[in-house]
This record gives C-alpha cells, sequence and structure tokens, in this order.
C-alpha cells in the first residue's frame, strides 16, 4: 500500500486530521520488480556474449599472428603440413564465431517475428553430413554413430542446417566425449531427425524450461554458452511446422528428436515471440 494524505487544520491552527488515500500498488511494485530482474538477465547476458565471442576471436587472432611472423622470420617457406593445421585451426575459430552471430540475429528476426522460411528441394541426409564436416577437428571420426536413411524434400536447408549444427553442438558440449548417435529417418510425410549423447543428462526440473532463452543445462560456470541454441532450434522447427522433444536422464545422456514434414509450405509465417513469464528470469 501506499499512503498518501494532506493534514487539515482548524482556523486556530489545530490538526483535525488527515485526508487522503491508500492504493493498493502490488502491481506496481511486481512490474519495479520484474523490470529489475530484466535489466539483471540483461546484463547477465552481455556478459556471457562477450565472452563467448572473445574466447574465439582470441583463438583466431593468435593463429593469424602465428602464421605472419613465421612468415616473416622464415622468407615465406613454411611447412605445408604446419601452415594446413593452423589454417584449419583458424577455420573452426571463424565458424564458432559464425554460428554464435547467427545466433544473436535468430533472437531479434524471431522476437519480431521474421524469421523468413524459403524451401527448396533437399537431400537432408546431405545436409547433416555437411554440417559435421564443419565440426572439423572437433569432433572425432569413431565419436559419431551415424544411422541414416537417404531422405529428400523440401525444406528451408539455412534453417534445417542451423537446427542439426544446434543440436550436435550441444551434444558434444555436454556428450563427455562419448559416443553421439545421429539417426535420419523418413516417410511419406515426415523426416525424423534424432541427436542421442550418453553424457550429463538433465535433471526433469531443468527438462521442464530447457527450450525457453537463456537456460542451460547447468550452470555457466561449468559449461559456456548463450543458453539460446535449443530455443531457437525449439523456434525454427516449429516456425517449419514441426515438433522437437527431449527424453533425458541424469548421468545417462539425452535425447533430442525433431520431426519436420518432408514437404514444406512455401511460407509459414512467424509469429512475433512472446516470453511466456513475466520476465527473463530464467537466466542461470
Amino acid at each position: 500500500m501506499e499512503s498518501l494524505g494532506l493534514p487539515q487544520v482548524s482556523a486556530a491552527g489545530e490538526l483535525l486530521g488527515y485526508v487522503g488515500v491508500s492504493p493498493d500498488i502490488t502491481e506496481r511494485k511486481r512490474a519495479e520488480e520484474s523490470l529489475q530482474q530484466s535489466v539483471l538477465a540483461r546484463d547477465e547476458f552481455l556478459s556471457v556474449a562477450s565472452h563467448e565471442l572473445r574466447n574465439p576471436l582470441n583463438a583466431l587472432q593468435l593463429q593469424l599472428v602465428g602464421l605472419h611472423r613465421a612468415a616473416e622470420e622464415r622468407g615465406g617457406l613454411l611447412d605445408k603440413d604446419w601452415v594446413c593445421a593452423r589454417v584449419s585451426q583458424a577455420t573452426e575459430d571463424v565458424g564458432t564465431l559464425v554460428r554464435l552471430v547467427h545466433n544473436l540475429l535468430d533472437v531479434a528476426r524471431i522476437t519480431a517475428g521474421r524469421l523468413d522460411l524459403e524451401p527448396e528441394a533437399i537431400d537432408f541426409d546431405a545436409v547433416v553430413r555437411t554440417v559435421l564436416q564443419r565440426f572439423g577437428q572437433q569432433v572425432s571420426s569413431d565419436q559419431i554413430v551415424l544411422d541414416m536413411q537417404p531422405v529428400t524434400g523440401r525444406c528451408d536447408r539455412l534453417r534445417f542446417e542451423q537446427v542439426v549444427t544446434n543440436l550436435i553442438s550441444n551434444a558434444m558440449k555436454y556428450g563427455e566425449g562419448k559416443p553421439i548417435d545421429i539417426t535420419l529417418r523418413g516417410d511419406e510425410d515426415t523426416v525424423y531427425f534424432s541427436v542421442a549423447d550418453q553424457g550429463i543428462g538433465i535433471d526433469p526440473e531443468r527438462q521442464k524450461h530447457l527450450f525457453e532463452r537463456f537456460v542451460r543445462a547447468v550452470p555457466r560456470r561449468q559449461y559456456g554458452g548463450f543458453g539460446l541454441g535449443l530455443w531457437i532450434a525449439r523456434e525454427t522447427v516449429t516456425a517449419m511446422g514441426g515438433q522437437i522433444t527431449l527424453v533425458s536422464e541424469p548421468r545417462v545422456g539425452s535425447t533430442f528428436s525433431v520431426s519436420l514434414p518432408r514437404i514444406a509450405a512455401t511460407l509459414i509465417d512467424a509469429q512475433p515471440w512472446k516470453d511466456a513469464s513475466p520476465q527473463m528470469q530464467d537466466t542461470q
């Protein structure tokens, strides 16, 4: 409650009492608390974003500086394998930066309802293999267990690539280096894609909020990330007319499964996104 009043005095100057109001300001206080938590969430996100972007930038800079110094010291005569190894690592660092920036841009697109889709004829299995190649040395060939059938259809290639990238990246991060099973199937109407790891798993309480913005399976100090990948994957799959589900058990692993229309519509308009919660209080 907030009390506002004015004193009433007699002609002789005696206090007769007060006249005023005491309105209920519960909703105003809730709004103030919501705004404060949103500001804290924003500051936390900016801190995470700067940290996540700085790491691949620093690694890329070190690789380029090393190449430049070696070229100057050796007069341009560099060992081919040595150069290829460093260029390969620099390429992976650039790929990491590109994925991070794309995630940040998609937050704005999804929130504003501007996630336009451009379906085209694609080989779903070829897209998955292309994504795996882009991870390069970040994942060993014997760590990935493929069980894929040739599946063709019409889908937004870039958006499907993004979903596959986010799910595989998630499995690599939390899979503890154990095998990752990637499955692709298709019937007349639907494409089924799944990524299963044997890592840390996710406890049931966190599973309830895992597809929300800025939510992570574990605290940020243990694992990096924006906490946006799964949220973007869900919003993208939903925009494409599909569905994404999770089955997980702590210390056993997690399986993310995606089902998509095999023949996508020409365009599914994304709706302006609305947070289900009054504030971004799910930041870990």
